[in-house]
């Protein structure tokens, strides 16, 4: 009978010390949250942007302009390709501290694997996207880009989308503003970008 109150200790003391499913679960969440006008997993919108893309690997591609780059990194898994496309502009051109760094202005995965709070992600419909974001309306002249200004989220499309069309990208942008990156703009730096 003492050896197995020993037992039910040791278990119950081993357990209180492990990290639970759910807060492995909630972690894992976090990695993988779209958060509309804030941030794609751990790149976040904002003038420490040079703390972030420090996080990832080196991209794939680069362009830089007088005050701005653009920066895509590819991935190719289980036939699949892709791209994560971050837009960062530098900060002493804002005029925003830190001077040195630069600020995260758009953020464009076309991944699955990043999630709304929701659930919607790249594959979602239409339909879908329109129950979760009511507001959001055409933010282009061929209405492939689908977004909602107010809460910093554009939702991209192969085509002018129906109700079961599956969305091909998500991008991220600072509330109240419409900046966007299409297919069509990250094909071309793919094409005409120079590698780091």
């Amino acid at each position: 009978m003492k050896h197995s109150k020993v037992i039910i200790l040791s278990l119950a003391l081993a357990l209180s010390f492990a990290p639970s499913a759910r807060t492995q679960t909630s972690h894992q969440r976090e990695e993988r949250l779209i958060r509309p006008g804030e941030s794609i997993g751990q790149i976040h919108l904002g003038t420490n942007g040079g703390s972030d893309l420090k996080k990832l690997r080196q991209p794939d591609l680069i362009d830089n302009y007088t005050s701005h780059s653009v920066r895509v990194w590819i991935s190719k898994k289980d036939g699949r390709t892709d791209t994560l496309f971050i837009k960062t502009v530098s900060n002493d051109a804002l005029g925003v501290q830190p001077v040195d760094g630069v600020s995260v202005e758009l953020i464009r995965v076309t991944s699955p694997w990043y999630r709304t709070k929701g659930g919607l992600s790249t594959g979602s419909t239409f339909a879908q996207i329109h129950r979760e974001f009511p507001d959001a309306r055409p933010v282009d002249g061929d209405g492939k880009l689908f977004g909602d200004s107010k809460r910093g989220i554009v939702f991209e499309f192969a085509r002018s989308p129906s109700t079961d069309s599956p969305c091909s990208a998500v991008m991220v942008h600072p509330r109240g503003e419409q900046r966007v990156a299409n297919a069509e703009e990250v094909e071309n730096l793919l094409r005409e970008g120079h590698r780091p």
